[in-house]
């Protein structure tokens, strides 16, 4: 009567064992990202796991369950053995994948979501976020997770022939436990199984995500994605969209209405999307200093935007934002998605029915993310890509920006005026690998970012010393901003506002004068871009209907970010931070409550008409 509950509980307990292993793993790796959470906090995480570790024992050890009643029924040990075989194997696994989960928090700031699952597709950019020291340290969680479960599974659990129970009695257990394992999983007999709500119990993320085992998540997300159908509709339809609607009354102006900042309405325009670019390494957006001293030179003599937030935090994102002025999803992605993205505006159509000539520059692979086929169907006459780099020194994401930066000047001699180009720079990216003695020495993430952002500033100095005396320099506009910003170098939280805060700059000789060295202190969103380079252009911005021209006498000052499960909404009085599993709202930098829901209420039917036209096309 006592074999099969007592083996199947010393199952139970091993894994609860190697989950608490694992949560102590993910904590000390994690703490350059804790963000000042109390030392109370953290270890307030290992109580709020609970329910969780429970869940994913129980599942995995409904199969030894299933063995081991099988084994004792036909009286044959060979299920005893299967079932032993069984706990080792599901352990490599489970510590396969904790050990992945563990190393990519600290470069996405999430567990694994099935948007970041969705990126598995790309296997080769996936590894080349991970830098050389960080397959050091996953073989190490490997070895300690395997070695302590063996340990635990032969102390513990391992199962031996032992007498044969009654049939009766096998029955009775096997039934009992059939009972018992199912409560489990679901996390008690409350109506619904548990979700990831009850492990958001604190407003620090490191250890709101320390709550969830890597197993319990995974098997979540696969089997629990959202239904972006049906997730965010909050409202009617018709009032959604008369909300949102109220929003967007200053793009009905037209752009006569707009303040011209250039003396000329057919500049060349070179758009620059650094990657990963964080307004906390930005002296001019209030961070820190000396990081990019280049970049901080180019502001005095431009347009600065320092309150400027970027719409996810993926470069595909902030791809669609910038040409298309489509905000980031939760959920999803859509330049993932064939037959959607190829329906989306684009500010270079806008410029090629008027005359421009265009091209794209990209120092990777093209197809990650579709982005070969996006630009193709943005309208972009010309796209480089990682082929017109071959046998050029680059990381593992594609070619150092100096050699971007070289051909871009090179390649724009030859275009035909007026054009409008948009170059992307890589090394920024994961894992930080710039090629030349690093400016801030050091193994800390936090000192690799700074040192690749020195050196992309370095080549931004170089590149524009070299075509000051273009010919075309003169007639030129540059549009210099982050592709999305970056949790480093001060660890921001993964939904904080401060993530999202980017640099934007606008800087050129047709700038007019009086507006050279001004510092644009509105609140700007990513997805404003084509609304602004339309009205400066005089070409159409109709189709731009999520984009706000922030020249526009009427220009309402909110960014609008998403991340996974959730939006933020950034406004002059404060932020809100809504996460939908739970149903939450956050309010910061002193915004009371009752203002903070008359915001959700329009980030609600803002998300909510953002989702009912991706879903239309």
């Amino acid at each position: 009567m006592k074999f099969l509950p007592k083996s199947v509980f010393r199952i139970i307990l091993c894994w609860m064992i190697i989950f608490f292993i694992q949560r102590i793993i993910f904590l000390l790796y994690e703490i350059p990202l804790y963000n000042h959470a109390p030392f109370g906090t953290i270890l307030l995480s290992n109580i709020y796991a609970i329910p969780y570790d429970i869940s994913s024992a129980c599942y995995l050890t409904s199969v030894p369950l299933i063995l081991l009643f099988i084994g004792r029924l036909v009286g044959k040990p060979f299920f005893i053995k299967l079932t032993n075989i069984y706990n080792i194997v599901a352990l490599v696994i489970v510590s396969i994948l904790a050990s992945c989960d563990i190393l990519l928090f600290g470069q996405w700031g999430t567990r694994l979501s099935y948007k970041a699952i969705a990126f598995l597709a790309y296997p080769k950019e996936v590894m080349a976020s991970l830098h050389f020291g960080m397959y050091i340290w996953f073989i190490l969680f490997m070895v300690v997770q395997i070695f302590c479960g063996i340990y635990l599974f032969h102390k513990i659990a391992r199962i031996n022939a032992e007498e044969e129970p009654r049939i009766f009695q096998l029955l009775v257990s096997f039934i009992f436990l059939g009972l018992i394992i199912p409560i489990g999983i679901r996390g008690g007999l409350q109506k619904k199984p548990i979700n990831k709500g009850i492990g958001y119990f604190s407003e620090y993320s490191v250890p709101n995500f320390a709550t969830l085992n890597s197993p319990w998540n995974i098997i979540y997300e696969l089997f629990h994605k959202v239904n972006v159908k049906t997730a965010y509709q909050f409202f009617s339809s018709g009032d959604a969209w008369r909300i949102r609607n109220h929003i967007f009354e200053c793009n009905q102006l037209p752009n006569a209405d707009s303040e011209i900042i250039f003396k000329t309405q057919r500049p060349n325009i070179v758009m620059i999307m650094l990657e990963s670019w964080s307004a906390d390494a930005i002296s001019s957006a209030g961070g820190e200093k000396d990081v990019t001293p280049f970049f901080d030179t180019l502001c005095n003599h431009g347009i600065f935007f320092d309150h400027y937030y970027a719409s996810g935090f993926r470069t595909e994102q902030g791809l669609a934002s910038v040409i298309s002025g489509f905000p980031a999803q939760p959920e999803t992605s859509i330049l993932l998605n064939f037959g959607k993205f190829d329906k989306l505006p684009s500010i270079v159509h806008q410029l090629n029915s008027v005359g421009y000539h265009s091209a794209s520059y990209y120092g990777g692979d093209l197809r990650f993310a579709n982005m070969g086929a996006y630009f193709k169907t943005s309208g972009f006459e010309k796209s480089i890509g990682g082929d017109n780099f071959k046998d050029l020194p680059k990381t593992l994401w594609g070619v150092y920006d100096e050699y971007l930066f070289d051909f871009l000047d090179k390649d724009l001699s030859t275009m035909k005026e007026p054009f409008v180009s948009l170059a992307m720079t890589l090394t920024s990216h994961e894992p930080f690998d710039p090629p030349h003695e690093p400016a801030f020495p050091g193994n800390g993430l936090g000192n690799k970012y700074r040192s690749c952002l020195h050196y992309t500033d370095d080549c931004l100095k170089t590149f524009f010393t070299r075509i000051k005396n273009e010919k075309w320099y003169a007639n030129t506009v540059f549009i210099l901003m982050s592709d999305h910003s970056h949790h480093q170098p001060l660890g921001r939280s993964y939904d904080e506002p401060a993530r999202y805060h980017a640099p934007l700059l606008i800087f050129g000789e047709p700038i007019k004068d009086e507006l050279r060295g001004m510092l644009y202190k509105k609140i700007v969103s990513q997805t404003d871009i084509p609304a602004l380079i339309a009205g400066q252009t005089g070409v159409s911005a109709t189709s731009f209907k999520w984009s706000k021209n922030p020249f526009s006498p009427a220009y309402p000052e909110y960014a609008y970010y998403s991340f996974d499960g959730g939006f933020g909404w950034m406004t002059v009085e404060g932020s809100i931070r809504y996460h939908r599993a739970e149903d939450k709202m956050d309010v910061s930098n002193g915004l009371n409550d009752a203002v903070g829901k008359k915001y959700l209420e329009l980030g609600k039917s803002f998300l909510q008409c953002l989702m009912e036209e991706y879903l239309s096309f």
